[in-house]
């Protein structure tokens, strides 16, 4: 046989292999939280959730986890789920920036792998993936999004992880200004 004809197999091998890896590293998406507050922890469904963010019904398990850590699922609610709109291409350029890996530090103290490894990158994966779809960030997509099976959640951080992706869109309004 040829070499042309074993470089053809070689090329469509490795076509196939990329395509594979690219379309199952991103079928990887958390379906399970472990939600902590300080010494209490339970691990819930990523639907649950998400239910609640976006109709503000809590499923009884959630309702008796909040009880037990006296937290308003109002308040949850609101955190999880108000959109922050941001321009993904701004993001990703501020996302690689110092500033950037700061914000991904504070905001990785409350949504992260249990293992806390790359905790960083995981949250980066999470925040483009949740930019793609309507070009809004919540904390409930970014939780939808991250790459991870399980994802674990400190809720009495949550209100300064909404507050530092906050800061995230104001520097990207500003930076945005500036460039105008």
């Amino acid at each position: 046989m040829s070499l042309r004809f074993w470089l053809q197999r070689l090329v469509l091998f490795l076509l196939v292999s990329f395509s594979v890896m690219l379309f199952s590293t991103t079928a990887l998406a958390a379906d399970r939280v472990v939600l902590k507050y300080r010494i209490f922890s339970e691990s819930i469904s990523v639907k649950d959730l998400s239910n609640l963010a976006a109709t503000g019904e809590a499923s009884m398990l959630l309702q008796a986890n909040l009880a037990l850590a006296q937290q308003d699922k109002e308040v949850m609610r609101r955190y999880l789920s108000t959109p922050i709109k941001i321009n993904p291409v701004l993001l990703e350029r501020l996302l690689d920036s110092p500033i950037g890996s700061v914000a991904l530090d504070k905001i990785s103290q409350a949504v992260h792998a249990p293992s806390d490894q790359d905790d960083r990158q995981a949250l980066y994966s999470a925040l483009m993936n949740s930019m793609r779809s309507d070009g809004n960030l919540s904390l409930i997509n970014i939780i939808q999004n991250y790459p991870t099976t399980i994802v674990q959640v400190e809720g009495d951080k949550l209100e300064s992880a909404y507050r530092q992706l906050s800061e995230i869109e104001g520097r990207l309004r500003n930076l945005r200004d500036k460039l105008s």
